[in-house]
């Protein structure tokens, strides 16, 4: 019998881009998982905090996401202290005991598995996802190498088993960064085209990341 199958892709979506959403797709597609979860970070362990408060990314995610086949998942805004996938790993697991659970993660952030709270235990909870572009490749020593040479599967494993697998799925490229948006918006540049409008119209109206300008008018001729 075939495993439901439920993914977590994780990130700070400060704010959530075009390029989040259609990754967060096409993996789920590509594996025909059961569920695709966007899972916010509210304290990041590995980087800075987020401009925009956990409220704010948590309703600009819930607007990018209304009406499609991807989810959002609170798990991580919902608790305190700092926000290591483990332990939202661990509650998912938790909460749903019999599917086959997987974490989401770009190769340049897999690479640095070894830096992570308890990296050795995660896949003693879930799958790793691994996504990569076209002409990228996997490291051929240390022990991120050892570790995916150890546990790479075939996507057919996420189906037949809960967890313990690596999984390479290499993707379309997207060139869009929420660093991008946030210096357009701060320079009171329109971002519009790069994330949904539904959250373009969000950060304008609380004016998110320096934006001050409801609206900016489009010279045309006459």
């Amino acid at each position: 019998m075939e495993l439901k199958t439920i993914a977590l892709f994780g990130g700070t979506f400060d704010p959530v881009h075009i390029g989040h959403l259609r990754t967060a797709l096409e993996v789920q597609q590509a594996l025909q998982l059961t569920e695709m979860r966007l899972l916010p970070c509210k304290i990041p362990p590995h980087r800075p905090p987020p401009l925009a408060n956990s409220a704010h990314r948590l309703t600009m995610l819930r607007l990018a996401t209304e009406h499609s086949l991807l989810r959002v998942d609170d798990r991580e805004m919902n608790r305190e202290g700092t926000s290591y996938t483990i332990d939202s790993l661990m509650s998912a697991r938790r909460e749903y005991p019999e599917v086959s659970l997987s974490f989401v993660v770009r190769l340049d952030v897999f690479l640095t598995l070894p830096s992570w709270h308890q990296w050795e235990n995660l896949i003693k909870v879930a799958h790793c996802i691994v996504t990569l572009h076209k002409g990228e490749k996997f490291p051929e020593t240390g022990a991120i190498s050892q570790f995916y040479k150890a546990h790479t599967k075939a996507p057919e494993y996420l189906k037949k088993e809960a967890f313990g697998g690596v999984i390479p799925l290499i993707i379309p490229t997207f060139e869009i960064s929420a660093q991008r948006i946030r210096t357009l918006l701060k320079e009171q540049e329109s971002p519009q085209f790069l994330f949904p409008e539904k959250v373009y119209k969000y950060v304008q109206k609380h004016k998110l990341y320096g934006y001050t300008q409801a609206s900016k008018k489009v010279k045309t001729g006459g």
